[in-house]
């Protein structure tokens, strides 16, 4: 079945191979091996590494490419000698080969996860050693493990490490199902180097795990995605969990730690505090006290007042706490003697169906709107409303804007509105004079054109000429409407 549905997967093959080997049947595992070659199917080697302050330093089984190699395999054999004098027998039954006992005892013996403990014991190191492996530990290696801490002398650990040997077991465990995924999983460390890359990942990109292991992250994506990639990385390192706690027992009841479930909440954690940022800027904006700012009130979806800002206490004269948690329309603006009065009914009925509107959804025109302060004087404004809504996009009520000239150009559009109409009346008045003034004009030119036709001295005909003259100027007087220049007595 699992050949049926992933057929390419090394794994499958390994554990089939595994089973046939235990069980001494070479011809079985013999054909199985020639199916993964048929198959193109090829495991990934099996690797073990060690961070030190150099680097990752990775070694596969019978290892000879690292550059202290030499130092590596004579540190080994120095340690195997000393295992052996104290008794230890290597466990030939995990040599799943077909091999006589000295062979599988040197093939167990170069495993690398014994490279790299000889490794580090090459660097006489006081801290505990870490190894870490792609798959899983076989039980021999970690037999010789427990055997090299008591030939070395292991300095003891404190308290907070005691049982990392509980700890590697289920590392081994999460190693083990990583690598046995179906899908491509990477890992990488705080500097941003890979330091876990299984199968999937190999085959997807080419890219061997022992060249993988140790490379920054960045320089195997595009220039492009750096960035991203860059900032990703960033981010994810901060992660923040909340987490449930229970004891752990042994089978006699004895409480032998502690087990944390926990679940990742770094992206709610995120959106939560860019929200609560965003809000509280939109706070202080809101509230602040600066002339810029307009007069602002808000409402929820029951019309409920949420927010009087500073500017709207100056306008109103109603202060913040006496005007939040009451109702908008009869408790805040009224028709009565408390709050905010209207003129009339009609003005709370405008603002009610222009809130309404809103909160339903719609985009709603601006409502000159205008109210009487604490002190009893009217202001007037242009009121804009426009919808509230939540992260989700629901409709929690409405936000209001008040806009309101300043009293300076209040004054000096009242100024413009009295010149305006002052000279509206001299218009008028000018208006008038002029019809009077058409119809004895028209009485004048109809003379000159019968006195022009009419047989006169050259006396008369001057006289005519200045009184034509006249006439033209009186018309032009007449059909100015430049009152400006009237005014002044100015005329071209």
């Amino acid at each position: 079945m699992l050949f049926e549905m992933e057929p390419q997967n090394a794994v499958n093959y390994v554990l089939l191979t595994n089973m046939y080997s235990s069980g001494g049947k070479w011809e079985d595992v013999a054909r199985v091996r020639k199916l993964m070659r048929e198959a193109e199917v090829k495991k990934e080697a099996g690797c073990g590494w060690v961070t030190m302050k150099d680097g990752d330093h990775v070694f596969v089984a019978a290892d000879k490419s690292h550059p202290e190699k030499d130092l590596v395999y004579k540190k080994l054999k120095e340690l195997n000698q000393k295992m052996r004098d104290a008794g230890y027998v290597p466990q030939t039954k995990y040599a799943l080969y077909d091999l006589d006992q000295e062979n599988k005892e040197e093939l167990l013996g170069y495993h690398s996860e014994r490279l790299a403990v000889a490794f580090v014991l090459t660097r006489n190191s006081g801290l505990p050693i870490r190894i870490m492996k792609n798959l899983r530990v076989y039980n021999s290696d970690h037999e010789v493990v427990e055997v090299s801490k008591i030939i070395v002398n292991v300095p003891s650990i404190d308290d907070k490490i005691e049982r990392v040997d509980e700890l590697h077991i289920i590392t081994n465990e999460m190693v083990r199902l990583i690598e046995t995924a179906a899908v491509p999983i990477m890992a990488v460390d705080a500097c941003g180097s890979i330091n876990g890359w299984n199968s999937k990942v190999a085959e997807l990109t080419g890219l061997a795990v022992e060249q993988a292991i140790g490379t920054p992250f960045v320089d195997l994506v595009d220039e492009n995605s750096v960035d991203v990639v860059k900032n990703m990385l960033s981010m994810s390192l901060l992660v923040i969990l909340v987490v449930n706690a229970c004891c752990t027992q042994d089978a006699k009841e004895n409480v032998v730690g502690v087990c944390f479930v926990g679940q990742d909440i770094t992206g709610q954690k995120f959106i939560t505090d860019k929200y609560t940022r965003i809000q509280g800027d939109y706070v202080n904006i809101v509230r602040s006290p600066s002339a810029l700012i307009s007069p602002i009130f808000m409402t929820d979806e029951h019309g409920r007042c949420l927010e009087w800002n500073d500017a709207m206490e100056k306008l109103s004269g109603l202060k913040r706490e006496e005007a939040t948690d009451w109702m908008l329309l009869g408790e805040v603006f009224t028709v009565n003697s408390f709050g905010c009065r209207v003129k009339n009914v009609d003005t709370l009925t405008k603002l009610r169906i222009i809130l309404n509107t809103v909160i339903a959804g719609q985009d709603a025109d601006k409502l000159l709107f205008g109210f009487f302060d604490q002190q009893g004087k009217y202001v007037e404004g242009l009121l804009s409303a426009n919808k509230r809504t939540d992260a989700e996009g629901k409709l929690t009520g409405a936000l209001c804007f008040m806009h309101v000239t300043s009293p300076e150009l209040q004054y000096a559009l009242q100024v413009q509105r009295i010149s305006e109409q002052a000279a509206a009346n001299s218009f008028n008045k000018l208006a008038y004079i002029r019809q009077e003034i058409k119809k004895p004009l028209g009485g004048i030119a109809f003379m000159q054109d019968l006195m022009g036709s009419s047989d006169i001295s050259k006396e008369q005909k001057q006289l005519l000429k200045t009184s034509l003259l006249c006439q033209e100027q009186l018309t032009k007087i007449v059909d100015d409407t430049d009152i400006e220049s009237i005014e002044e007595c100015y005329m071209e």
